[in-house]
């Protein structure tokens, strides 16, 4: 075939004014249209063969399905989205973070989704999927992109395991505690998986992974778990097929390792009760056994009660994994026990261990014993148990519990209750006082001596009390402190003159007067740190080689009490019913709902709603105060409340008395509206709660929270909150009352702002 005569392009020309065509095969002559996806040639006819396909009847058909149908793009949310879309954004997060809260189902947002579409707001969507996916791809990697940003800043961190099962599913949740200057004790989820059993190699493999994944290798400091030969290799840590022993190994560094002392102490007080010439825990579980299924036991029971009047209360249970649990279960019984006594011996078949205590005369007293040391026991685990306990604290409440056993064994200490039942059976010639004071000092003497084979790792914590600034340190013992750091390979000896120079600096602001007052609020350790070191910013300080004393010592646990916490949310997530729950889904909730510092809880979402709304009142403030001023709207207000000195007042009084100042001047506003303009102004009584609930909780939220790639939501510091409330809430009452004011005839009904405040706890339209 010839070469045409005449070779026709795909000019600009055509380019312009059929945009629906493309060149292809690198040839300005053959085309193809994007619309009927047909190929064609203009290299003879040019424009006229154009528009011969224009006219074709498959470009024709193709031409109508384009025009009569949408682009897949219109179905897209546009980059910039409204105000509303962000408000129906905050409410969703808002709703699929209570939901993690409270421990509810994904599948029960199919119906609560629709539901609110129908009663509330139809833009509303939070279905299972939905809110599945805000939990697990905006809140869980938020948590941890925080958790990472504190991990990376951190000198020293501690880290703690433990295993559960559930059903056949062994699970390992790993935590890690640091201390943050600025916020103090952190204990967050570092991961959750399963493995296929609990032995030394298991779970060191399993750890030392982590801690490679996370590139913290040289910031651990200290191992916690429970104190099995698995963990610690028994009382005496000497064996080498343990996990702390392999920890060490593998990190090429001395760890501190800190066994559960509310389990010692748990373990303590059971092995002295072996002591007792009677089986409590045994009596304990028969008598319960014997009544809690049985209506009729129960009833004969109730009239024993009645006849010897005393009021009845349901014999108690306990916990086999906590043998303190029986404090109450043992004072159950001992309020009915004469009624106890009556109805078993009055039976002709009973359990011949309850025939047998209670035919012994000293069984009353055996339990009164009991129960006078378990509450002591138990005082101390509660202290031991809390959150942010320090190691070198659980050491001195260990301390005291040992002195207080030593002290009873020396001066011979019987309870009141049990001296007096002694005279009674002395009187009675049944018992002597010498047998019964026998047995009491083998309690003391085995009590004593076991809590101190168990806990001897914590005596080299000691030279640490200086840090719980119960007093003012000295700079011998802040020393002692940095010489036992920089054996474990944490502290720079070198810098000795330069931790000197920070010691001393804040002695100024660390007098005897502030730790009193720290005393009297009974203040934590980690906040009276908190204060020092935003002391230090706010002054320009620089306390580096401090913070590294201090973050040591307070990344240091006194239990693994906080991995038992794990276990108790997991127990409340993943219930029976939701059997397609996996791991993997279920550490993303324990990030989310577990990460203090990331919500607080569902009034702390509503309140930081209501902030992230309130821009949309200013308009009727304005119009309100220029209402009040009989101002137009050039009129400069800034500088007319800055002649009458309005707000300045709150300011000049103080934060303590501005927030209350406040809340008295909302009130009043509330009652002067609700008289005058027979309207109740739902926007201050909500906003009324939300600033009495903020009063009363810390919040330690991050700068900024995403409820969306669009949706975020600014979160200063408490004070910057609390003052900005303050000026807000007072300006929202005034405008409100004026605005409402000049309604006169037209009150706000409930069910017009009950709409709004049910989907985002703010009341506005």
């Amino acid at each position: 075939m010839g070469k045409p005569k005449r070779l026709c392009r795909f000019t600009p020309e055509f380019r312009n004014k059929y945009s629906f065509l493309k060149e292809i095969n690198g040839s300005d002559s053959e085309l193809l249209c994007g619309k009927c996806k047909r190929t064609f040639s203009i290299s003879h006819g040019g424009g006229y063969d154009i528009e011969r396909h224009i006219q074709s009847i498959k470009h024709k058909s193709a031409d109508i399905a384009v025009s009569s149908s949408k682009s897949l793009t219109t179905y897209y949310k546009s980059s910039a989205p409204s105000s509303r879309d962000l408000e129906i954004a905050a409410a969703e997060g808002a709703w699929a973070y209570h939901t993690v809260s409270e421990n509810q189902s994904f599948r029960s947002h199919d119906c609560f989704s629709k539901l609110t579409q129908a009663c509330f707001e139809p833009k509303f969507h939070c279905a299972r999927t939905k809110c599945e996916k805000i939990v697990t791809n905006v809140f869980a990697p938020y948590a941890i992109d925080i958790l990472t940003n504190q991990l990376k800043n951190a000198n020293c961190i501690s880290i703690l395991t433990d295993a559960s099962n559930h059903g056949n599913i062994k699970l390992f949740p790993l935590l890690v505690r640091l201390f943050d200057p600025l916020y103090g004790i952190q204990i967050k989820i570092l991961n959750v998986e399963s493995q296929p059993g609990e032995t030394s190699d298991i779970i060191i493999n399993y750890i030392v992974k982590t801690i490679d994944d996370n590139n913290i290798r040289n910031k651990v400091a200290a191992f916690c778990g429970d104190n099995t030969n698995c963990n610690f290799g028994g009382v005496s840590r000497r064996g080498t097929n343990n996990v702390f022993h392999k920890l060490q190994g593998k990190l090429g560094k001395q760890l501190i390792g800190v066994g559960c002392a509310a389990h010692i102490i748990h373990n303590a007080i059971q092995t002295a009760a072996d002591c007792l010439p009677i089986g409590i825990e045994c009596i304990i579980v028969k008598i319960y056994s014997f009544f809690y299924i049985y209506t009729v036991r129960v009833e004969e029971l109730k009239d024993f009660c009645m006849f010897v009047e005393i009021e009845y209360k349901a014999i108690l249970g306990y916990s086999k994994t906590r043998w303190l649990s029986l404090m109450p279960s043992v004072e159950r019984i001992l309020k009915l026990f004469p009624a106890l006594k009556s109805y078993f011996l009055s039976l002709d078949k009973v359990p011949l261990i309850l025939k047998t205590f209670f035919n012994d005369p000293c069984a009353e007293l055996w339990l009164n014993f009991i129960h006078s040391q378990a509450a002591t026991f138990h005082q101390h685990v509660l202290n031991i148990e809390g959150q942010n306990i320090l190691a070198v604290e659980v050491f001195n409440e260990i301390k005291q519990l040992k002195n207080n056993l030593m002290h009873k064994k020396q001066n011979k200490f019987i309870p009141l209750s049990v001296r007096t039942l002694i005279r009674q059976l002395e009187y009675d010639r049944l018992v002597q006082e010498s047998d019964i004071q026998t047995v009491i000092e083998s309690f003391y003497s085995t009590s004593e001596q076991y809590l101190t084979s168990w806990t001897s790792h914590f005596e080299e914590l000691e030279i640490m009390e200086c840090i719980t600034l119960k007093k003012v340190p000295n700079w011998s013992e802040i020393e002692k402190v940095a010489e036992f750091i920089s054996n474990k390979g944490f502290f720079n000896p070198n810098n000795d003159t330069a931790l000197f120079d920070q010691f001393m600096l804040p002695l100024q602001y660390v007098t005897q007067e502030k730790i009193d007052e720290w005393n009297l609020e009974k203040k934590s350790t980690d906040q009276r740190w908190v204060c020092i070191f935003k002391y230090f910013k706010e002054k320009d300080i620089q306390c580096d080689k401090m913070i590294i004393i201090v973050e040591y010592v307070l990344c240091l646990p006194g239990s693994n009490a906080s991995t038992e916490r794990v276990f108790s949310h997991i127990s409340k997530i993943w219930t029976k019913e939701k059997t397609q729950l996996n791991v993997s889904t279920l550490k993303t909730l324990l990030s989310a709902c577990l990460s203090r510092g990331f919500l607080v809880d569902c009034h702390l979402a509503l309140a930081l709603l209501f902030w992230a709304n309130i821009s949309f009142r200013i308009f009727r403030i304005f119009f309100g105060l220029v209402d009040l001023l009989g101002l137009d709207e050039e009129s400069n207000i800034a500088l007319w409340l800055e002649e009458k000195k309005s707000f300045k007042m709150i300011s000049s009084i103080g934060f303590e008395g501005g927030k209350y100042a406040a809340t008295m001047v909302v009130f009043v506003l509330l009652m002067f509206n609700w008289m005058f303009a027979l309207c109740i102004d739902w926007l201050a009584v909500g906003g009324l709660i939300l600033y009495l609930i903020l009063l009363r909780i810390k919040i330690a939220a991050p700068p900024e929270m995403s409820f969306g790639d669009k949706c975020k939501v600014n979160v200063s510091t408490v004070e910057a909150k609390m003052e900005f409330m303050i000026m807000i809430l007072v300006g929202v009452g005034i405008g409100e009352v004026l605005y409402c004011g000049r309604l006169r005839g037209a009150p706000l009904g409930l069910t017009k702002w009950g709409k709004v405040i049910f989907l985002n706890g703010v009341g506005f339209d």
